[in-house]
């Protein structure tokens, strides 16, 4: 009988890789399981985080799993007790001494926006899939030895709406929202049989964060939290803006480098907006600047990446973006990516959703400083995925038809265009769905793919440059064919759905 570790944490395999060093990547798990082959998303773009044979003890992990077994150790669990285990040998860290089994979740159900759009809802997402097979397995095993199952992260609000989901998955408690200082507690109270089925809990303070005891994929920390800009349709940005101590950043980014990755990527909802305390969000020009030089000067750093910014920040002070982009030494031969929310070209949707996102401009500005923000960041040599939210309340066919022409002004850039499908994350039946979507809504869904296909063929041979030869091939073709595949696919929906004719 294997002993195992008392406490077992992991994620999906979605979540388990460094996508190779190219966060983008990890976008293929949104697509559907019947139409990406395992292969393509296991060893091509998504190979897994080194493990111990022995052990199954995962080399790297999320960032939100290094948090969570922080918060364990901080609130007096022993270390020798806790596991961050590789979800595919998690067989290797479960025994009879296993108490609890922790899973970090980004989007379970494939449900979330970004998804929901690739599918448009009909189909069934990888993430999904390789979610379910998870839980299933670990459902055997503590079937076998009599543990609880807790599940936690950015997804797991998707888990709430359906006990008999949760009890198909074998999940007995979920934790839903910021539970960094707040795991022990919670651990303790599932040990002694008194916690909720659902808790949902708060960090109040940075101070209450504890520091990651272990590298994580892709070498990602936590520079912010929040972003003050309070779109209301995005759960993140509702949160708290707090800003982490450049010195705290340093000693995390250590942990990572330590370990033998070479970047540093900045986590936040709005890296642009570090050090900013001011009611306008005008960048703190000094504030952006001395956070990238700093990690920069860190040993063996080979770039700095930012995960988010907005156009409003970028344009509000372009000098940040050319700052940063000279601390990197980018260059034609050297680019980086990072995802901006341009979410759409309605100055009566911005008014009514996003008010701040484009301060300290004019909702009326908001297509300019789009085009004109896409250009500043091409030109200092960032690759941009921007997102839109198609069906936002209150969206009329003139708000389309103005997001449509933005798009349409968006070829030959080096950006992409996600078109998420809104999500209500309180009330699913207010979440928009393909049956839903009227024919000019499928005209812009279609303009986004269609951007996306001509931009990703020019583009994807560059991205695949630091693959081997024959996987650079195989993905190569892969995405090209794949990107018009899945516009035929829309135009057949499009058609099915609304009766409207895209090609």
């Amino acid at each position: 009988m294997i002993k195992g570790r008392q406490y077992v944490l992991t994620a999906d395999r979605s979540l388990m890789s460094h996508y190779r060093h190219n966060m983008l990547f990890g976008f293929i798990v949104c697509f559907p399981a019947e139409n990406v082959p395992p292969f393509m998303f296991k060893q091509v773009f998504c190979p897994a985080v080194p493990f111990d044979k022995n052990t199954g003890k995962a080399d790297a992990a999320p960032l939100g799993l290094r948090r969570i077994e922080a918060g364990l150790m901080q609130g007096g669990f022993d270390r020798k007790d806790i596991i961050i285990a590789h979800p595919d040998h998690i067989n290797k860290s479960i025994g009879q001494d296993t108490k609890i089994v922790g899973l970090n979740v980004m989007d379970p159900l494939g449900v979330g926006p970004f998804p929901s759009a690739t599918t448009q809802g009909q189909v069934v997402t990888i993430n999904r899939v390789i979610f379910r097979d998870l839980c299933m397995k670990v459902k055997d095993l503590k079937e076998k030895y009599g543990f609880k199952v807790v599940v936690g992260g950015s997804g797991a609000w998707q888990l709430s709406f359906d006990k008999n989901i949760r009890e198909e998955y074998g999940i007995d408690h979920l934790v839903i929202g910021e539970a960094d200082d707040k795991i022990a507690e919670i651990y303790q109270n599932i040990i002694a049989g008194n916690a909720q089925e659902i808790t949902f809990t708060r960090t109040n303070t940075i101070k209450d964060i504890p520091y990651i005891q272990g590298p994580t994929t892709n070498g990602l920390i936590e520079a912010m939290r929040g972003c003050g800009r309070g779109c209301d349709f995005c759960d993140p940005n509702l949160r708290m803006k707090r800003d982490f101590p450049i010195d705290r950043l340093k000693k995390e980014a250590m942990i990572n480098l330590k370990h033998g990755i070479t970047s540093v990527w900045l986590q936040s909802d709005e890296i642009l907006l570090y050090g900013c305390d001011n009611s306008e969000l005008r960048p703190n020009k000094d504030a952006v600047i001395n956070l990238f030089k700093e990690m920069k000067s860190l040993p063996n750093v080979n770039y700095v990446g930012a995960v988010h910014l907005t156009f409003s920040s970028a344009m509000a002070e372009p000098e940040c973006i050319r700052q940063m982009s000279q601390i990197n030494n980018f260059g034609p031969d050297r680019w980086n990516g990072v995802q901006i929310g341009l979410e759409t070209a309605s100055a009566k949707l911005i008014k009514r959703h996003m008010p701040y996102k484009v301060k300290p401009f004019s909702p009326q500005e908001w297509p300019w400083i789009v085009r004109d923000g896409i250009k500043l960041l091409n030109d200092n040599y960032y690759f941009i995925a921007n997102t839109i939210v198609i069906g936002l309340p209150g969206e009329d066919d003139d708000d389309v038809r103005e997001t449509i022409e933005l798009i349409k002004s968006l070829d030959g850039t080096a950006c992409v265009v996600a078109p998420l499908l809104y999500t209500d994350y309180h009330d699913p039946n207010k979440t928009v769905t393909a049956n839903k979507l009227t024919k000019l809504q499928w005209e812009l869904y279609f303009r986004c793919w269609y951007l996306n296909a001509k931009t990703v063929s020019n583009w994807v041979w560059y991205g695949t440059a630091h693959f081997n030869p024959i996987v650079r091939m195989v993905a190569v073709t892969f995405t090209k064919l794949g990107l018009w595949y899945a516009l035929r696919l829309i135009h057949r929906d499009a058609k099915r759905f609304a009766g409207v004719e895209l090609m």
